[in-house]
């Protein structure tokens, strides 16, 4: 039965097996197996050839009747947990065979492999649906489906789906209960046209007691084997049997998919005894084991293009992980672990250099997928705080005090992680750390330049009121520097929790551990340079990328848990020297589950990126992540997870207490509301969901959360102070004066020319200035409430009159979301149910405080307002106090300068770069030439059209506000914004 395959065959193969290389390499990683990731266990057995079997079956290694010892390893498919459906397999190693084997490599290796999958065939036929697959997953994430593939298969072999189907949605109660194939053929008799193939049939008492659905974690089906081989003590059995099919056509050879009709006769038993398997030096020497079909004699040759393909792959693959564990491939010799003999660090030197090759050979290939370009910036040789009417104590507070947000969302680390972890970067050695300042810098977050940034990473203890913060001296050795915006928590008061209300430990000493999370600060606080200068602004607009820094978190995490070398690296700064197996192997399952949550994000995003705009620096659909956060994943209904299709520019928060209507399409009115709908939008725990009796942190009720309502309403009453006058102003937060010392003097003559314009073209809508007595006139206010407060009448000015992009308006009004019944929430309009949400679990921590917060003191934490909402066609147009010092802008961030604003639409920059921070004081904005590592904003892209707000000459038309300005306009209106 020759196998004579064309030259052109074989260049395709070979190109086939090395893209599958790769393709198992990025989705299992480098030191671990492609297939079949995920052990159960590795178990010893005895394989007995039966002695009364037809003369027509007593070929090649049953020729004669015999005992073999054997190492069997059980284990899932391309799953990351028992739970997830799919297949499982049963690798068989039998030793002490005699004679030449396929393989040469290792020589005389008196080995035998059979692979064995719990699904009668196979699901790829040939070699061209095999390159299809694999050259699709070579590009895919891990865990992502291959749809183009699935698409395509439909197309061609719609015969093949329901296989693939079948193949892929199994569930199994143990792996010693269930029945195995070899799906493939191999030869039976070197000088025959025989095939054959394989199966292994369990004896119906090869299983415990089932572990109930319930019960069933990530590891059950493990358990499962140790339920019958342990702790029952009983064996497991099986028959190994073999069925033979004559006269085979190619066609017949080269497609795995279809099943054979032939009899199947039992040459050979498997007995696994009763043994304690459970142990680490058992399932380090199941995962230095290399088994392939190829480890065979030649009467049993695999064949058929699939087998072809595996003998390489399996090889490469072996090679590969052994080089990256630092360990030489060998055949056992025994079913016994080895005793180490020290040999195995003499290669240390020689598997690290051959390791480095091999990394340095698919860096290329690799790079593309994992990268995170960001900008490089000039260091800065002076920076400068402006005065906004905030004591040193109060910024250090407002900058690191927790609002009760876990970072990042969804994926949820602890602090401790946090600061463990390396940057997503391939090297050799170590990378430097996620949570070095420099690194995060560079995404936008500004480094604490006080120790009010410098937590004690074993307590991670914060201030509780701006007044006695005092963080102590720094040590070096215990302290560890987080940027403006970020906020840890006590470890021993306010845990991190995990998603059904339990802390998260430490599994090397049971401790809690601290939360992380972003604060206000984060996303509105500004910085401009100019020269060697860095000014920094409470309230501004931050030039930061977190959907950026979430994607470095969750490529730092997935290389952790591929890459060996990083995870103890991890796991020594983590766990510590004295750390055990137990307590490492407790931890790698605590990162399985976390990059569980990373691919559940991925495929979340990856569903609706088609509808979505890229964020980039300075901007965040922060409405759709929240409702995405609360309606999708916190509440388990992922139908509602929306796209990010209205990205807004972080908005200047000084003076917005005082707004009737906040947010850039005027639809929240209650502060507490808007405050504490952003917290939970950052990851802040809430039930929505009956939680388990038995958790010690988030318990039933519902709507039981972590939000710091306390620590919210004392951030509100920073930013507003007292009720503004004529005679006081703003006494909380202000806007920035613009400094001299820095940008240069203002043209007094110009900026009073600017001052008519403004009187002409921009107070109608945006009110006189502040520092003016016709911003203070009572038409621009509300009447005094109950409570002696009144609001500034902000203008809702509709989008069909000021013409600028309308997503995030029309987004808002266009979402719905599902909810369960037992919420008691009303409709399905999401900002309406958004709001109902919000409020009850404010009104739950008000409730739940000892005693709980009287009606008074609740009204004066909700900022005197009803939680008033609305949705409509409008955007504000808030008063311009400020507005130099928070570039770009209109509400999409769609115009880099004020002069660009001032210009008509055409003139305006239809693509330019965001993540500058050099400041123009000419134009009042960024510079916006191309930055490597920066977001390239395309105009013509819907979310981001830079249209409306135009001073341009011609007819009445949507979107024209004034006729068009000169040069010498223009530059006396920004002279004028210097100084509001």
């Amino acid at each position: 039965m020759p196998e004579i395959y064309s030259s052109s065959r074989r260049s395709r193969v070979r190109k086939i097996e090395l893209v599958t290389v790769l393709a198992m390499a990025l989705r299992t990683g480098l030191h671990r197996r492609g297939q079949h990731p995920k052990p159960h266990g590795c178990v010893r057995a005895k394989f007995e050839i039966l002695d009364d079997i037809p003369e027509a079956y007593k070929v090649g290694l049953f020729a004669r009747s015999g005992t073999y010892d054997a190492l069997i390893r059980f284990s899932n498919g391309p799953q990351r947990t028992d739970r997830d459906r799919g297949a499982q397999g049963m690798a068989i190693k039998l030793l002490g065979v005699p004679g030449r084997k396929l393989l040469d490599d290792p020589p005389d290796a008196e080995t035998h492999d059979f692979i064995m999958i719990d699904f009668p065939v196979f699901f790829v036929r040939d070699t061209d649906s095999y390159a299809r697959l694999v050259g699709e997953l070579a590009r895919l994430p891990p865990g992502q489906h291959p749809q183009h593939w699935l698409a395509w298969l439909k197309r061609h072999h719609p015969q093949d789906i329901a296989v693939v189907d079948a193949y892929h949605d199994r569930l199994a109660d143990s792996p010693l209960a269930l029945r195995y194939w070899s799906q493939v053929p191999y030869r039976f008799g070197q000088d025959s046209d025989t095939i054959c193939r394989y199966s292994v049939v369990p004896h119906p008492d090869n299983m415990a007691a089932p572990i109930a659905p319930e019960a069933r974690g990530s590891h059950y089906l493990r358990q499962a084997m140790i339920n019958q081989l342990v702790l029952a003590g009983r064996p497991a059995t099986f028959d190994f049997c073999v069925q033979r099919l004559e006269h085979a056509t190619p066609e017949i050879i080269d497609n795995p998919t279809e099943e054979w009709t032939t009899p199947v006769q039992r040459v050979a038993t498997i007995t696994i005894p009763p043994q304690d398997f459970n142990r680490p030096e058992q399932d380090r020497f199941g995962e230095l084991l290399s088994y392939t079909p190829w480890h065979a004699l030649p009467d049993h040759r695999p064949v058929g293009q699939i087998n072809e393909i595996r003998r390489t792959v399996y090889a490469l693959s072996s090679r590969v992980r052994h080089l990256f564990r630092l360990t030489p491939p060998r055949e056992p010799t025994s079913p016994f672990p080895p005793k180490s003999t020290g040999r195995t660090r003499r290669v240390l030197g020689l598997g690290a250099a051959a390791a480095a090759f091999v990394l340095i050979g698919l860096v290329g290939m690799v790079w593309w997928k994992t990268r995170i370009p960001l900008p490089d910036y000039p260091a800065v040789e002076r920076q400068v705080w402006l005065e906004q009417n905030w004591g040193a104590g109060a910024r250090e507070w407002y900058h690191h005090a927790s609002q009760g947000g876990q970072f990042p969302p969804l994926i949820n680390v602890p602090y401790e992680w946090f600061i463990a972890l390396e940057q997503p970067t391939l090297s050799l050695g170590a990378a430097g750390l996620l949570a070095d300042p420099h690194y995060l810098d560079r995404f936008g977050f500004i480094p604490s330049t006080t120790e009010s940034g410098a937590y004690d990473w074993r307590s991670c203890r914060e201030p509780e009121e701006a007044k006695t913060y005092d963080s102590g001296p720094a040590s070096p050795s215990r302290r560890h520097r987080l940027p403006v915006g970020f906020a840890c928590t006590d470890r021993t008061t306010d845990p991190m929790v995990l998603a059904d209300g339990r802390p998260w430990r430490n599994p090397a000493t049971g401790r809690t551990m601290s939360g992380i999370g972003l604060t206000c600060a984060a996303c509105h606080t500004g910085r401009l340079t100019y020269g060697t200068t860095e000014v920094l602004i409470d309230g501004g607009s931050a030039m930061t990328d977190v959907v950026k820094l979430n994607t470095a978190i969750a490529l730092s995490l997935v290389f952790t848990k591929y890459d060996r070398l990083r995870f103890n690296r991890f796991a020594l700064r983590l766990l510590g020297p004295d750390s055990n197996e137990q307590s490492r192997a407790a931890l790698s399952e605590q990162l399985d589950d976390v990059v569980e949550r990373v691919k559940l994000l991925h495929e979340l995003d990856d569903r609706v990126s088609g509808k979505s705009v890229v964020e980039g620096f300075g901007r965040l659909d922060a409405l759709n992540r929240i409702g995405n956060q609360l309606f999708a994943i916190d509440l388990g209904k992922f139908e509602n997870y929306a796209s990010s299709a209205a990205p807004v520019h972080y908005p200047r928060i000084w003076d917005v207490h005082w707004f009737e209507w906040a947010q850039y399409n005027g639809s929240i009115g209650q502060p507490m509301v808007r405050n504490a709908g952003e917290a939970l939008g950052t990851g802040a725990p809430i039930v929505l969901a009956g939680a388990p009796s038995s958790t010690t942190a988030l318990t039933a009720p519902l709507f039981t959360s972590g939000v710091q309502v306390g620590v919210l309403y004392e951030m509100e009453k920073m930013l507003a102070g007292n009720q503004p006058t004529a005679a006081t102003g703003f006494t909380g937060l202000v806007a920035p004066q613009w400094p001299t010392d820095v940008f240069g003097p203002i043209d007094t003559g110009l900026a009073e020319r600017g001052a008519r314009l403004y009187h002409d073209l921009c107070a109608h809508c945006h009110l006189p200035a502040t520092r003016t007595e016709a911003f203070w006139k009572s038409d621009n206010w509300q009447a005094p409430n109950a409570f002696g407060e009144r609001y500034l009448r902000v203008n809702l000015i509709p989008i069909s009159e000021i013409g600028t992009d309308p997503a995030q308006a029309q987004g808002m009004i266009d979402r719905k979301v599902v909810v369960p019944p037992e919420l008691g929430l009303s409709g399905d309009n999401f900002g309406a149910v958004l709001g109902q949400l919000v409020e009850k679990t404010v009104n739950r921590w008000y409730e739940t405080q000892k005693p709980p917060v009287p009606t008074e003191r609740r009204h004066e934490m909700n900022g005197y307002r009803d939680n008033g909402l609305q949705e409509k066609l409008v955007y504000k147009a808030r008063p311009l106090d400020g507005v130099w010092a928070s570039p770009p802008y209109l509400h999409n961030g769609s115009v880099p300068t004020i002069e660009s604003l001032l210009s008509p639409a055409r003139e305006r920059p239809k693509t330019f770069w965001l993540g500058h921070r050099d400041y123009d004081p000419k134009r009042l904005g960024y510079q916006y030439g191309e930055l490597a590592g920066g977001f390239e904003f395309d105009t013509s892209k819907p979310g981001n059209h830079n249209t409306g707000h135009e001073f341009d000459d011609g007819p009445e038309r949507p979107g024209r506000i004034g006729p068009k300005l000169t040069p010498d306009d223009r530059a006396a209106l920004i002279e004028y914004l210097k100084m509001l």
